[in-house]
Parts: C-alpha cells; structure tokens; sequence
C-alpha cells in the first residue's frame, strides 16, 4: 500500500472509532435514563424513609409529605390512620429516623405500571429521654404508575 491510502485508511478507522465510542455512549445514557428498574428503586427508597421519618415537632409536615406519595386505596387507609399516628408521636414526643443500606432495595416485580420492591429499613426511635432504640424492618413498598410518577398503593411488612 502506498502512503496516501495508509493515511485515508487510518483516517476512515480513526472517524469510523469515533463515531463508535459517541453512539455507544449516547446509548448507555439513554438506557440510564429510561431505567424503569432505576426508576422504582429510587421511588421506593424514597417512601420508605419518608414513611419511617417522623419527628414530633414537624409531624404534620412529615405525614403531609407520605400522603403526597400514596394513590388509589392505600391513600384512603393512610389518610385514616394518619390523626392516631399523629397522636402517639406527638404524645410520647418520638423522633424517628431511619436508613436504608446501600444494596438494601431489591425490585421483586415490575411491569408496565406496577411495581413492587422489597426494602431494608434500620429505623432509629428516640424518646424525649434520649434514649434511643433501633429497629430492622424488611418492606414491600406496592408502587402504581401514575401520570409519570410511581407513588405507594400499597406497604406492607414481610420479615
């Protein structure tokens, strides 16, 4: 080969990488994106501290901000156990905090626009004494796609 159809060819090669390396690119971020798996996890962790946070002083706001999260039936039975909750926080003056693992979430099930994801929660209550007890719970967060958005139609207790 001569030199000038080395050069033409190590060009082609050099383009033809580059443009290789943008579209693999541009597919691993649009499949990041699009993650529906990614999607719910993130949905579910997010309930399930939002549902264990509670702090006597803010617990209005903090059961305001869980009801923003429920739909359909689970909304309803939340929305009636909410005043009682309310109560029995706000009597015993009860901050609790909680924390998921990193790896604690594992989706169970998901399909087109139900989910369901398993949830490992260390929640943490403090009494007005300043004792502190911590408890390890495991969760099925029930998640609906609804409008965009995954929100709880469902929690429940599994180990």
């Amino acid at each position: 080969m001569d030199e000038k159809r080395e050069r033409l060819l190590s060009l082609t090669l050099a383009v033809l990488l580059v443009a290789l390396l943008a579209t693999a690119g541009v597919l691993w971020w649009r499949q990041r994106e699009d993650d529906p798996t990614a999607a719910v996890t993130s949905s579910a962790r997010t309930a399930a501290t939002t549902f264990f946070d509670l702090d006597h002083a803010t617990i209005e706001d903090d059961l305001d901000a869980m009801a923003a999260l429920t739909t359909g039936t689970f909304a309803t039975s939340y929305g009636e156990e909410r005043e009682e909750l309310a109560e029995q926080v706000t009597t015993k003056k009860l901050v609790i905090t909680s924390e998921i693992p990193e790896q604690g979430t594992a989706v169970e099930y998901l399909h087109d626009d139900d989910a369901q994801v398993l949830v490992a929660v260390d929640a943490t209550t403090t009494a007005e004494s300043g004792s502190a007890e911590t408890a390890h719970y495991r969760i099925r967060v029930v998640l609906s796609h609804v409008e965009g958005t995954w929100l709880v139609s469902g929690l429940e207790q599994v180990g």
